[in-house]
């Protein structure tokens, strides 16, 4: 009888430290518990906190306003990558154009007046010439250039051929591009956004990124002239090959430095540098477009 008394107290002391340790257990993890939710709601916080201060500073907006301008940028250098000297992947056309979006951007969210009229204006310009690139390309395999804009007459009567017959992916990434632009247009902060910290920073931003892009190009060959066809240097100094030009440039660089080209440099420096002069390498590309629309007639 004593036995069977003694056994039966140690089951329940057994039980009773089983209990204990559950007990012990579930409060143990009911404190993890609310140490995670703790943990948990400091990160919610930190987000919020973030997507707050987002709103508060138009990063979204600068964001979403800033996506067109890369698409443009990144299809006419796609168009570019048959140019084997110089792959995609290279930092200098991408920090070019990225020096010319942090401006164009930066100056949209941060002048006085016309906020509206500066971003509109910009992005129809550069949407123009982003189809007059696209087109052209895919007429000729060469891009744009402002001097030819003294030949648009000639090539008129071949205008309806050379729109019906352009790659498709032109006015794919065209009509996206308009979209971006409507949903922009709707978007566009109302309240004045003027700062003149920031227009000091972004020009200061702007200025830096561009020297350093142009200086990544590295040093020109002056010494093997033969070798100057594919130093990135030469090409920019040179930058009497538009399809090798916008590949080391980018989309934004390359249309600036062309109007500098063009219409600014000196007639004389023009020649030096190897520019194609006005009415002297120009007719050879205009008859590389004529030859590539009648070969196309000829196949029909």
């Amino acid at each position: 009888m004593k036995k069977c008394g003694v056994s039966v107290k140690k089951k329940i002391i057994n039980n009773k430290k089983k209990i204990i340790k559950g007990i012990k257990k579930v409060k143990k993890e009911i404190v993890e518990f609310f140490k995670r939710k703790h943990k948990n709601s400091k990160i919610k916080k930190m987000f919020l906190n973030i997507n707050s201060f987002f709103i508060k500073n138009n990063i979204y907006l600068i964001i979403l306003f800033s996506i067109p301008f890369f698409i443009m940028d990144f299809a006419t250098r796609l168009w570019a990558t048959d140019v084997s000297i110089y792959p995609l992947w290279k930092f200098p056309p991408r920090v070019f154009s990225l020096s010319y979006i942090i401006l164009l951007i930066g100056l949209t969210f941060s002048v006085k007046k016309n906020n509206k009229i500066l971003y509109c204006a910009s992005y129809l310009i550069f949407l123009i010439l982003f189809l007059v690139n696209g087109v052209y390309y895919s007429a000729t395999s060469n891009f744009f250039d402002f001097s030819m804009l003294e030949l648009a007459g000639e090539g008129s009567s071949y205008f309806i051929d050379v729109i019906v017959n352009c790659n498709v992916w032109v006015y794919v990434i065209f009509v996206l591009l308009i979209a971006l632009f409507i949903l922009n247009f709707k978007l566009f902060p109302k309240k004045n956004l003027y700062c003149k910290k920031a227009i000091f920073v972004v020009v200061i931003v702007f200025v830096l990124l561009h020297l350093w892009a142009k200086n990544s190009l590295g040093e020109a060959n002056f010494e093997l002239t033969w070798d100057t066809w594919r130093t990135p240097r030469n090409i920019y100094n040179n930058f009497n090959d538009s399809k090798k030009c916008m590949a080391i440039c980018g989309f934004y660089e390359y249309v600036f430095r062309d109007i500098y080209i063009t219409y600014i440099k000196p007639e004389e420096k023009r020649s030096e540098t190897g520019k194609r002069e006005r009415g002297n390498g120009l007719p050879s590309i205009y008859e590389q477009f004529v030859n590539k629309i009648n070969l196309h007639f000829i196949h029909i």
